[in-house]
């Protein structure tokens, strides 16, 4: 188990949260500088995340596993939609915060974390298999999870508009390079990955410095952030391990699958509820205690893929 590996990826995640922590303590980070970042990195950083994501190439061999992930994949989130929208109803909270713990149920980190650790257990073909998670992730998040969580708006022509923005049109573009085969010239190419890249450690800044003000003590005491990070930790990883066994899935797809549905909440989660109505600081609690205790959590279900 590498749990080395595992144990190091979250300790980053943690030092560069701590810090956006800190810069906000010191003021360096204000909270109009917050909303800032947060409108740079959701409307201009993402999207280039999400064009390097798809910008990936299939050999005739892999074709069969790709058809067969993208199913798997639909078919997860179709039912982490429904399982979502049922425990929603065992909380007690107005209608924005189960909202938000609706949208925190359905989307893990599959990339920042998930990709990493399914590298270290699959190499590079579990990566691959990896990077494709990350397609119908941007597709729901950037539609149904923006829809769900600007569901409070009255009128349909808001929500609609919340839906055609800059990462949906990332995702037109990228789904032609990848259809295509398509590859962006060198300096293009490299530039896009490397705005990418911008994402993982803006989004832990601005995490941490969404987490000021939040009593530690209080948030891993709350009932309804133990449930949704037994839900997401848990009892969800375990539930798509028992039921993915018993279909004709190649065990690799079934282990990668497993793993990036057993990630902590997205931590772009943080960024999708502030930007469109939905409870950030409860997101950004949420993030801070399914990251901690799947410090605990991660090794516990990748022992369980080996030995199932």
């Amino acid at each position: 188990m590498p749990f080395q590996i595992i144990f190091e990826q979250i300790l980053a995640l943690f030092l560069i949260l701590f810090f956006g922590y800190f810069l906000r303590s010191r003021e360096v980070i204000t909270r109009k500088g917050q909303q800032f970042l947060f409108d740079l990195l959701i409307d201009y950083i993402l999207p280039f995340l999400i064009i390097s994501a798809m910008t990936v190439e299939i050999s005739p061999e892999l074709v069969e596993n790709t058809k067969i992930i993208f199913i798997s994949w639909f078919f997860v989130y179709l039912l982490l939609i429904i399982s979502a929208n049922i425990f929603k109803r065992f909380i007690k909270a107005d209608d924005r915060e189960r909202r938000t713990f609706e949208f925190l149920v359905i989307f893990s980190n599959v990339g920042y974390m998930g990709l990493p650790i399914i590298g270290a257990v699959y190499s590079e073909t579990g990566l691959f298999y990896g990077s494709l998670g990350m397609i119908p992730f941007n597709i729901v998040i950037w539609t149904y999870g923006i829809y769900l969580l600007s569901s409070g708006k009255k009128e349909i022509s808001d929500r609609l508009q919340n839906i055609i923005n800059n990462g949906v049109i990332a995702l037109g573009i990228g789904f032609i390079l990848f259809l295509t085969g398509l590859n962006l010239p060198g300096p293009i190419s490299e530039a896009v990955e490397m705005i990418g890249d911008m994402t993982f450690p803006l989004s832990m800044l601005i995490i941490g410095s969404s987490l000021y003000g939040i009593n530690i003590k209080r948030v891993i005491i709350k009932p309804k952030l133990v449930f949704l990070s037994l839900l997401r930790l848990l009892f969800i990883p375990v539930f798509l391990l028992l039921a993915l066994s018993f279909l004709p899935i190649p065990e690799i797809l079934v282990g990668v699958i497993v793993i990036q549905a057993a990630m902590p909440i997205a931590a772009n989660s943080v960024i999708f509820a502030a930007r469109y109505q939905g409870d950030y600081q409860m997101a950004s609690e949420a993030v801070f205690i399914t990251t901690l205790f799947g410090i605990i959590s991660i090794p516990v279900i990748i022992w369980l893929i080996n030995f199932i």
